[in-house]
């Protein structure tokens, strides 16, 4: 999905809990025992029973407006909790505003109201403002990175902590290979993981998103290694600084050469080397060099 359009939609994934998975089997299993005995269940359930209720109700108010109050506060209070603002800032404190006049909606019954026509005006209380932020405080998160719920979670329970331990036990590859992380993805999720989701869908997901780089394998260039960008360590041990010492005695060589072969830009030592481009490059790689290519 192109990033404009992901900004435009709230990313969520369904729950992958394990306590899910067993209300869902339990339910499964009621209802095929007995049809008309799970049905009695569902329609008997006292919270259900209240929510329906409470929707008919709603609908029968006549809802004209739903008022926010001191709407400067929401603002600052959004801005406040994010270093850099982005594009998709604006629709997300959009959504905010709405998720406030959801839960005012809902909680009507309790809520300031005034007549307006045929209909009424509603009026968000502090509780909304606060139940709302927590709301989206939940979802968040992903949303910045333009990933669902649970790719973020996939990325911080299966590709990251494979990179951390590599880094702590001073592994000579750093960063998650595929067959790694399919092999811990088993042990968490309790399921395989197919090799084309992962290629085809998650990878590409998490890079778009700047989680992680895929890099050649240093001992197999046939394979690649997944390397979280969120490692400060990690990256520091994957990209080391350049060797200036060998960069030094480099230059001394190439001068003692340039003397011999002053008179010729290019000569054969080496494979046909340009000596006096190597010798500048490195003048300007340490900031030395002021004019020093030879008029040819």
């Amino acid at each position: 999905m192109d990033e404009q359009d992901t900004t435009r939609l709230i990313l969520l994934s369904p729950e992958v809990s394990q306590e899910k998975f067993r209300e869902a089997v339990y339910l499964k299993i009621l209802k095929e025992a007995d049809e008309e005995a799970f049905r009695e269940y569902v329609e008997g359930n006292p919270k259900r029973k209240a929510l329906r209720e409470r929707i008919r109700k709603i609908a029968q108010l006549n809802v004209k407006r739903i008022i926010i109050p001191e709407p400067e506060k929401i603002a600052e209070r959004f801005i406040s909790t994010r270093k850099t603002l982005k594009p998709r800032h604006s629709r997300d404190a959009g959504r905010i505003a709405s998720l406030i006049k959801t839960l005012a909606l809902l909680n009507y019954s309790h809520r300031r109201m005034e007549k307006e026509g045929d209909g009424v005006v509603i009026y968000a209380s502090e509780a909304d403002i606060d139940n709302a932020f927590k709301l989206w405080d939940e979802i968040s998160e992903p949303q910045e990175y333009n990933l669902s719920p649970f790719l973020l979670q996939f990325f911080k329970k299966v590709v990251e902590p494979i990179a951390k331990e590599k880094l702590q036990n001073n592994a000579s590859v750093l960063g998650a290979t595929k067959l790694e992380i399919c092999r811990r993805f088993l042990e968490i999720f309790g399921r395989p993981l197919n090799r084309v989701v992962l290629e085809r869908d998650i990878l590409p997901a998490l890079e778009s998103s700047g989680l992680i780089s895929i890099e050649p394998h240093p001992e197999d260039r046939r394979k690649v290694v997944v390397i979280p960008t969120t490692i400060k360590e990690l990256d520091e041990a994957v990209t080391p600084p350049p060797n200036v010492t060998f960069l030094q005695e480099h230059v001394k060589n190439l001068e003692k050469l340039d003397e011999k072969y002053h008179d010729q830009r290019y000569v054969t030592f080496g494979g046909g080397v340009n000596l006096e481009d190597d010798r500048v490059h490195y003048l300007k790689f340490t900031g030395e060099a002021k004019n020093e290519r030879t008029q040819g």
